[in-house]
């Protein structure tokens, strides 16, 4: 994925209900010729792009550790096709609305409701890009 360092991600507290029924996510299968894992990537509050953490396979109930990329472009949340650069093709699993629970640098809780995901989700960075995702049903 094509990545854009718009926000350094040091947001700090929780966000009113209206503010958080207006946010989106958006989960993208992104095939590359060396492996295909999933950019589960969500509208926070305050960042100018799309907070990204790749998984390794697509998400289900469990947890899973994730690693944090650089804040992708909005663009993303639209977005199915090439990857400039060569650097692999993306499509569109599901997408949806988040309401976020807490939102704090180390630790994100919120839930995601799209097409075909229902899920629960606590984030919590465990090292520098290192985060533990755990998906629960609602």
């Amino acid at each position: 994925m094509e990545s854009q360092g718009c926000n350094d991600g040091a947001h700090q507290g929780e966000e009113g209900a209206a503010d958080a029924q207006k946010l989106r996510f958006v989960l993208l299968r992104h095939e590359r010729k060396e492996d295909t894992h999933w950019d589960f990537m969500l509208e926070l509050p305050g960042m100018g792009g799309l907070a990204t953490w790749q998984l390794p396979a697509e998400p289900a109930a469990g947890t899973m550790r994730a690693r944090r990329l650089a804040d992708h472009r909005r663009e993303y949340l639209t977005y199915e096709g090439p990857i400039s650069g060569g650097r692999g093709h993306v499509k569109r699993i599901d997408s949806g609305r988040i309401s976020l629970e807490k939102h704090a640098p180390v630790e994100i809780l919120a839930a995601i409701r799209g097409a075909l995901f229902q899920f629960k989700v606590a984030l919590k960075q465990e090292a520098a890009d290192q985060w533990q995702l755990t998906f629960t049903n609602p």
